[in-house]
């Protein structure tokens, strides 16, 4: 089964939609041959069209095009999404438990339309009718957002903040995992340097915080496993952190604890003392088997020995994590985990759907989705949540989450995890310290918002942190920030920045090279060539930046073997094709272009 998408500037709604059906069907950019099984959807000058084409047989539909949406209709990749969604649904007989939904926030659009003063009936039929979501998936977002509402009102305060600190190191990579983590054996040496660094950028934020009349609400130190640490470092981090911030005033303090095989009751005394509120400790599964498929060198026997361990210290808000849909595990094995964590009683139990993220090892080792057929039978079992007393407080949905379920997060009543709603319902300035980080700047309750994203690696930090310390003889205070741009992110060191924010530099860093692009796009198109932009971002972004540089077409959400298809495509045209990407990420495309440019924009200095 191949996806085929036509007429439109950007298919991804309907290519999402096709896969809630047809999970590992790949995009293609070529027609279908004949007879080969398919799902095609097509914008045509006069109306939508949709096909599928399964084992010999066909079905099609197709409906006119929208009106426009000023005057009260949809978007033509919502009309034609939509329209293929239904002869999907008909064709197959499955009903996706959230409909037509492709968002990864559904409380927050419940908040929204509450905002924008939409009535209770409104709301549901926009969730029942429009979007065709369950109602049980929709009644659980709706008592959410109820449970939600006193705490986002107090967080979304003006100038009020919360920090994130991230340690980039873990003992080891679980198959599932595609964040931003280096592996602690191999990597040590950059540990303490690291550490240092971070203090420092610990420091500024507070400074550029104060500055700005700021007042901090709330702190999240994640990773990677930030008990990769020793005790010592956790005493070095977390006591700068109680130099710089009055820790009586902030609602919540977390530490990640996740994994106990490299935590122990040293570092749990440590968290403890210095001031955290709240810790995590994440079996994933109590299945020593589960365990070791998907990479963890630990048993469920240490799980439960941290856990104690975590008791003894005086930690009285622990969360723990467990993931539905783990290679190798069953419904039956899912719910012993689930009923083994409910008996040692936490005060959040955090319940995933294992997301395929295509930089993970599963992924990487092309399993196939149909190993975790189960998982919408494993989350049935939540009732077991319920049952024991706690409650959804936060909900959150992923790209690429197996049969596109859900992120829930479960507490006592009173034990909510203030963080995860503030940085799930967008309602809060995030400010970012670490690798990996991203700072989010928000304006009117979530209206504006702005990201600044850090160095992604700890040893891209530590030479600009040595330059800005003065052994290259710079002054000035530092302050360090990565600007997202088509392609890549452009790195800049800033120096001297005391008559700038951060954020202001970031801006007319940003527009500065925007501007070059659009430059660069007008210079092209006079030449009669067409602009194509392939990003891996997401639809909203790409639209953006599209408009703002003049391309004129773009495909969001591509993998580089989605380039290398397209250009591959263009090419069997008889088009001379140019392709200008990353010289690491675009090689299949740069390499099947006629010419190929690697682009690799770096700043190194900017001086204020």
């Amino acid at each position: 089964m191949n996806i085929y998408i036509t007429g439109l500037g950007s298919g991804y709604e309907v290519e999402h939609l096709v896969r809630l059906f047809y999970p590992m069907a790949p995009l293609t950019l070529t027609p279908p041959e004949d007879g080969a099984d398919c799902v095609w959807a097509e914008k045509r000058p006069d109306k939508l069209w949709a096909m599928v084409r399964q084992g010999g047989k066909s079905r099609t539909a197709e409906a006119p095009l929208p009106i426009p949406v000023e005057e009260g209709g949809e978007t033509p990749e919502f009309a034609l999404a939509s329209l293929t969604y239904d002869l999907l649904r008909s064709w197959t007989g499955i009903r996706p438990p959230w409909g037509k939904m492709t968002g990864v926030r559904p409380v927050r659009l419940v908040h929204d339309k509450r905002a924008a003063g939409w009535t209770e009936e409104e709301i549901d039929d926009f969730f029942l009718k429009r979007f065709d979501c369950s109602p049980e998936k929709y009644g659980m977002a709706k008592a959410i957002a109820d449970l939600q509402e006193p705490i986002l009102k107090a967080g979304s305060a003006p100038k009020t903040y919360s920090l994130y600190i991230g340690i980039p190191f873990c003992p080891s990579r679980c198959s599932y995992c595609s964040f931003v983590s280096c592996n602690l054996d191999r990597d040590r040496k950059l540990v303490q340097p690291y550490v240092d660094c971070l203090c420092k950028e610990v420091e500024a934020i507070r400074d550029e915080a104060d500055k700005a009349g700021l007042k901090l609400c709330s702190i999240y130190i994640g990773g990677g496993t930030p008990t990769s640490l020793s005790a010592a470092q956790l005493r070095q981090l977390m006591g700068t952190v109680r130099d710089c911030f009055d820790l009586s005033a902030i609602v919540e303090y977390t530490v990640e604890a996740g994994r106990p095989d490299c935590t122990d009751a040293e570092k749990l005394a440590v968290i403890r003392e210095y001031g955290a509120t709240r810790i995590s400790i994440n079996p994933q599964t109590f299945s020593d088997e589960v365990l070791a498929n998907i990479g963890r060198k630990h048993s469920a026997q240490d799980i439960l020995d941290c856990y104690a361990e975590a008791r003894a210290a005086g930690h009285d808000d622990i969360n723990m994590d467990l993931i539905a849909g783990l290679p190798g595990d069953t419904v039956e094995g899912f719910e012993k985990s689930l009923r083994q964590a409910i008996a040692l009683d936490p005060e959040n139990i955090t319940v995933h759907t294992l997301t395929l993220k295509r930089a993970s090892r599963i992924v990487i080792e092309d399993q196939k989705e149909n190993d975790y057929a189960d998982v919408a039978a494993m989350l049935e079992k939540c009732h077991l949540l319920a049952e024991a007393g706690y409650r959804p407080y936060y909900l959150y949905r992923q790209k690429n989450t197996l049969q596109n379920l859900e992120n829930v997060g479960w507490c006592k009543p009173g034990h909510e995890g203030y963080y995860n709603i503030y940085i799930m319902e967008e309602v809060q300035t995030i400010l970012s310290a670490g690798a990996g980080g991203s700072t989010k700047l928000v304006a009117d309750g979530g209206k504006r918002m702005q990201r600044i994203f850090n160095f992604k690696y700890p040893d891209r930090i530590h030479p600009a942190f040595r330059r800005s310390a003065g052994t290259e003889k710079r002054s000035g205070r530092f302050f360090m920030i990565t600007i997202w741009v088509p392609k890549r992110l452009v790195e800049i060191d800033l120096y001297n920045v005391a008559a700038q924010s951060p954020a202001a530099l970031a801006e007319m860093s940003e527009k500065s090279y925007r501007q070059r692009v659009a430059y660069a796009a007008q210079k092209i198109r006079d030449s009669r060539a067409k602009i194509v932009m392939l990003t891996g971002d997401s639809e909203r972004t790409a639209a953006a930046i599209a408009a703002q540089v003049g391309v004129d077409e773009y495909r969001a959400e591509v993998l580089p073997e989605d380039k290398a298809h397209f250009v591959q495509a263009e090419r069997s045209q008889g088009r001379t094709v140019v392709m200008i990407g990353d010289g690491v990420n675009d090689s299949p495309a740069l390499s099947a272009a006629n010419v190929g440019i690697a682009n690799r924009i770096a700043l190194e200095e900017v001086k204020i």
